[in-house]
């Protein structure tokens, strides 16, 4: 079963903002706030208080989506998964100290704790 189908069956042709929320496994006003801040791009018409969502649409997007995070996890598979933090303490030396904190992907910022 895809995507489409799956949501279609679950959802119907149109989902509103709980149905979208619930998919995504989020809250409605943090997809209220995504929304916002265009960090999920969805075209979506709004009806009165309502918006609503074409499940083609959002179908579409969850599939790219999918793609991106895996080929992102694919990236970071052939680079180093450790991260470090740079701490410093008042009673060290003021050398930051390396420390490996577990698989992540490193994103190149330095976390300092004073």
């Amino acid at each position: 079963m895809t995507t489409l189908e799956a949501l279609l069956e679950k959802y119907g042709p149109v989902m509103v903002i709980e149905d979208l929320a619930e998919h995504l496994g989020i809250s409605n006003q943090s997809l209220f706030g995504r929304l916002a801040e265009k960090s999920i791009r969805l075209p979506f018409k709004k009806l009165g208080p309502r918006y609503l969502f074409v499940t083609r649409d959002v179908a579409h997007w969850a599939d790219a989506n999918e793609l991106e995070r895996n080929q992102a996890i694919r990236d970071t598979s052939r680079g180093s998964l450790g991260a470090q933090l740079v701490i410093k303490t008042a009673e060290s030396d003021d050398r930051p100290r390396r420390t490996s904190v577990g698989p992540s992907i490193t994103t190149g910022i330095k976390i300092r704790f004073k």
